[in-house]
């Protein structure tokens, strides 16, 4: 008898045993591979929000459990843009939201001079006007995602904003995101600290 017949018939000899060993190997090798697809795509989402607006770093609060839990105050935005070797800061208010089918909708709170010098690749519309705190920019995956275009109203955090134009970034939670003119319009007190302070410095370095 040939070692391959010896095999075959062992495994024919406990056909149960047999098949939930198969099976115990195929969920462990299932479950290695699900979770190296997870820690890629979060490893990616990470590096795509600190690289946010040209950035090559974020500064958030110490300690903060989570970035959207993070609470900054503005003034210290000139003493990290005196910092040696940095270009400049910019303060970005974050919230989080369920919008549509996304439960992490994130909307992100610009200055209008900060958001009008780090410009989005803009698919349709404009920038929000000066001052217009119910304006946005949308996501083209958000757009997609809840069926609107430019002119129309989407609601967040229960707060309607007038879309105000459409980017694509590549990058998946900004565009399935949107921007606002910080401060967002009533935003939820859990996620907003109160004015003037930011959740995160987006910061660049020269060079």
């Amino acid at each position: 008898m040939s070692f391959l017949s010896l095999v075959v018939k062992n495994l024919l000899r406990q056909p149960v045993r047999a098949g939930l060993t198969l099976l115990g190997i195929s969920v462990g090798i299932t479950t290695v591979v699900a979770l190296g697809v997870v820690t890629s795509g979060m490893k990616k989402t990470a590096g795509e929000i600190i690289t946010t607006g040209g950035a090559d770093f974020l500064v958030a609060q110490k300690g903060a459990a989570d970035m959207a839990f993070s609470t900054i105050p503005e003034s210290e935005n000139e003493s990290i843009a005196a910092t040696p070797g940095v270009e400049r800061a910019i303060p970005v208010l974050l919230h989080v939201a369920s919008v549509g089918s996304n439960p992490f909708f994130m909307l992100s709170g610009w200055r209008a001079e900060d958001l009008a010098t780090t410009p989005l690749p803009l698919v349709e519309g404009s920038l929000p006007a000066p001052g217009a705190a119910d304006e946005i920019l949308l996501g083209a995956g958000a757009a997609s995602d809840l069926r609107v275009s430019v002119g129309d109203t989407v609601t967040i955090a229960e707060t309607g904003f007038r879309v105000a134009g459409i980017y694509r970034t590549g990058a998946l939670w900004e565009d399935n995101g949107a921007r606002a003119l910080s401060p967002p319009s009533r935003p939820s007190p859990r996620s907003h600290p109160p004015s003037p302070s930011s959740t995160s410095f987006s910061t660049r370095t020269h060079g």
